[in-house]
């Protein structure tokens, strides 16, 4: 039976500093680095063989470190994205 987890990117440096980032990137923090790290050991215990993620640079990055630690392989995909929050973008 296929099995369908859930995972947020790991913390930003908008999300620390409280901004709004819709599809406007920033980078994954020390602390968003490790969260990545941790659910990608319990990604390898679990046995996950695939990961599908949006295609912004916070979420890449997340994936790739999952990837890395589980031997899996990666699909970005651009309809996975955040809503363009436009107007409201690096707000606090």
């Amino acid at each position: 039976m296929l099995q369908v987890y859930l995972v947020r990117h790991g913390e930003t440096q908008w999300n620390a500093e409280r901004r709004i980032q819709g599809q406007s990137d920033s980078p994954l923090t020390a602390k968003g680095e490790q969260q990545a790290m941790q659910v990608g050991e319990r990604a390898r215990s679990l046995g996950i063989t695939h990961i599908i993620s949006s295609d912004l640079g916070r979420t890449k990055r997340t994936a790739e470190i999952i990837a890395q630690a589980c031997g899996c392989d990666i699909t970005f995909d651009s309809r996975l994205r955040e809503l363009d929050m436009a107007c409201w973008k690096s707000a606090r």
